[in-house]
């Protein structure tokens, strides 16, 4: 269907379910669902309205929701490794300092200040997360490769298109962007669901039913 939102199994991606989850007091799990909310609003519009303006807005808010997952992977991972500091009393600082969201720098009478954002860059801060998490839940497996990776790195350079366009064909989404665009929020969910299923530390954040 040309617009669709649909993933490449032709299924609807299943949302994280929240409940499901230890916690935190980071705000991610204050703003995901309404980034969730939003998603599920274009998703029959790109289906019954395919023009280029929703198409683009798809794919800002898809980024927003890759934004918000890649905050809630490094706030786990981040929970895994002060529980490895409670056991061994070793704290990984280097580890811990690469999931924070924010940078911080010195100011010139020695203050510590943070800046609004991290320095470091989205697509290698998101795959350290997943790297960090599947570390600490005590998963051996590889999920920065294949054509998930693939298409996450792809969808990147899609969403810093339209994002700074420099002519009309940079605003220009078309389907085969969508679908690298699904495919990479696939790769993402998939990933995280991967690492839950196979630890025994973890649960699983999705919802059972897919189809709404």
């Amino acid at each position: 269907t040309p617009g669709s939102a649909r993933g490449a199994s032709g299924n609807r991606r299943p949302y994280l379910n929240l409940q499901k989850y230890q916690m935190s007091e980071h705000p991610v799990y204050t703003f995901f669902p309404k980034l969730t909310e939003e998603l599920a609003i274009l998703e029959p519009l790109l289906e019954s309205t395919p023009t280029e303006a929703v198409r683009r807005l798809y794919v800002r808010s898809s980024f927003a929701m890759l934004e918000a997952l890649s905050c809630l992977i490094r706030d786990k991972a981040s929970q895994g490794i002060v529980g490895r500091f409670m056991e061994s009393g070793h704290l990984e600082l280097t580890k811990a300092h690469f999931l924070e969201d924010y940078s911080y720098r010195l100011s010139g009478t020695g203050k510590l200040e943070r800046s609004d954002r991290s320095d470091l860059s989205f697509g290698p801060q998101f795959a350290f997360g997943l790297r960090t998490l599947a570390e600490v839940a005590g998963v051996d497996r590889e999920y920065i490769q294949g054509s998930g990776w693939d298409a996450f790195r792809k969808a990147l350079k899609i969403r810093n298109r339209i994002t700074h366009p420099k002519d009309n064909e940079h605003i220009t989404v078309t389907e085969d962007d969508l679908k690298t665009v699904n495919l990479a929020l696939e790769w993402a969910f998939d990933s995280l669901v991967d690492i839950c299923k196979r630890s025994d530390v973890m649960v699983d954040p999705l919802a059972a039913d897919s189809s709404t």
